[in-house]
Order: C-alpha cells, then structure tokens, then sequence
C-alpha cells in the first residue's frame, strides 16, 4: 500500500511500507491557485504552507520548468512577498477531500 491515504475528511494516514504518518487537516489548492498557469488544475496538498510549496516546486519542475526559471530570477524581497501571500492562501484553503 505505498504512498496511500486513509482515513476521514479532516484525518489522514499516510501509509507506506515502513512508516504511518498522522495526517490532519491536509489543505488542497490547485497550481492555478498557487500562482502556476491559469490553465492548470492540478491539485497541490500538503499538511503546513512549506510542505504544499515544496509539492508545488516538484509539480512546477515537472510540468512548467520555465516558471521555476522565473521564480528562480525573483528577488529575496519578492520572494518574500510571495510566501507571505501564499501563507494566506494556504490559511484558507479548503480541506482536502479523504
């Protein structure tokens, strides 16, 4: 059962061959949400804003690598800026669906 979740909708385990993780509250925003091409719906999880961005980046690096070169040019100041306003998105992001 690798990289399966379980569980209700405010509660997830995430199982794997070694480990059982208690996932709670895991928000859901799609790459359009995050801020990736308005034309993409695929969907981002993650338990705290870092973990969601780092999915995001692994999606982005995949899927749009000339917007990782775009993020990559941004300033410290910008970046900055960037996550401050993520972390609010992040806040009020839906539950994602068990």
């Amino acid at each position: 059962m690798y990289g399966m979740l379980v569980g209700t909708h405010s509660e997830f385990w995430a199982v794997d061959d070694i480990n059982l993780t208690f996932r709670k509250n895991m928000k859901q925003l799609t790459c359009a949400q995050m801020g990736g091409p308005a034309t993409c719906s695929v969907v981002m999880t993650g338990n705290s804003a870092d973990e969601m961005i780092a999915n995001g980046m692994e999606h982005l690096k995949q899927a749009h690598p000339d917007m990782v070169v775009s993020m990559n040019a941004m300033s410290k100041e910008a970046m900055d800026k960037w996550r401050a306003d993520f972390q609010v998105k992040f806040d009020a992001a839906p539950e994602a669906a068990a």
